[in-house]
């Protein structure tokens, strides 16, 4: 990752401590009688978070346009209060969580928060793994790493 300002090494990491959100829907409202969509407060405020602790760790790195880019997001929620001490241990070590936000929800919103901070377009990301993981604290953890090709036979 290098521009005229900066060099960088080929992967970084940073969590983005708290409870995790998804990409929220659009929601459109009519405004001098034209429909006008809208990204939810919820949506915009967990971005801005993603980007405040890129921020935090590596301004102001950044790839260059057009670099091939791997992003692994892992996703981890808060046991629920509820959950006996056994439950909560059957739950790190054996369960996942299958609740919302939907994990291309938690993707989407990483790679759209980092657009114009991390790297130029987040279509610039070849390759996507994401992850959901039961925690004892909620957080999300983001990779960004160079896509070396291999070498051609």
């Amino acid at each position: 990752m290098t521009d005229s300002r900066n060099t960088m090494t080929d992967e970084v990491y940073f969590i983005v401590p708290g409870e995790v959100v998804g990409k929220g829907r659009p929601r459109f409202t009519t405004r001098n009688g034209y429909a006008t969509a809208y990204t939810p407060k919820k949506t915009l405020d967990y971005e801005k978070k993603v980007r405040d602790a890129y921020l935090n760790e590596y301004q102001p790195m950044r790839w260059v346009d057009k670099e091939p880019l791997e992003l692994v997001v892992n996703a981890y929620f808060e046991i629920p209060k509820s959950a006996s001490k056994k439950a909560r241990t059957e739950m790190l070590l054996n369960e996942y969580p299958t609740k919302k936000p939907d994990i291309d929800n938690c993707a989407k919103l990483a790679a759209d928060a980092l657009n114009g901070v991390a790297y130029d377009d987040d279509s610039q990301i070849v390759s996507l793994i994401c992850h959901k993981f039961w925690s004892e604290a909620p957080k999300l953890e983001i990779t960004i790493r160079r896509v070396l090709k291999g070498v051609e036979e």
